[in-house]
């Protein structure tokens, strides 16, 4: 169960940006399940669905045009991708509010534009969800693009 406080906290981070007229993506999980070497073990699949169905449940009345979910940032190694999109996916449109939602999916391996081709070819991403967004990232030049950046997770490493 995702402590309370820490999803009140989550909820009113996209209020802000909604109140500013900005769009906001939900991405509640990173390194939820990731091994000292970065990698993740198929057996925290099961938590994984439920972070996701808990989150569908509060973000469900959230307009669908500005309020986005990503399934995972920067999928590493050591699990099935096609497991995380499909649970990712089933826990969020098995929610009533969200069958239109846009989600965010990406490639295994920090999200490579390589990655999500490769996911793409492979049949790992859904043909027949019609509210999909591939990503990947890209770091050209790097002067540029390695800025920091903030991630707000609601779960802990723990």
């Amino acid at each position: 169960t995702i402590d309370a406080a820490k999803m009140a906290d989550f909820k009113q981070a996209i209020d802000w940006c909604l109140a500013e007229g900005l769009a906001a993506i939900v991405n509640p999980v990173h390194d939820w399940a990731a091994t000292p070497e970065h990698t993740y073990a198929d057996t925290e699949q099961d938590k994984y669905s439920r972070i996701w169905e808990q989150v569908a449940v509060k973000f469900a009345n959230y307009p669908l045009d500005t309020v986005a979910f990503e399934l995972l940032n920067e999928p590493r190694t050591g699990y099935s991708l096609a497991d995380i999109i499909s649970n990712g996916l089933t826990s969020i449109r098995n929610t009533a509010g969200n069958e239109q939602r846009i989600v965010i999916v990406s490639g295994q391996g920090f999200s490579t534009r390589q990655a999500l081709i490769n996911a793409f070819d492979d049949n790992i991403i859904p043909a027949d969800d019609n509210y999909l967004i591939g990503t990947f990232h890209y770091y050209d030049p790097k002067s540029f693009t390695r800025c920091y950046h903030l991630h707000y997770a609601i779960l802990g490493t723990d």
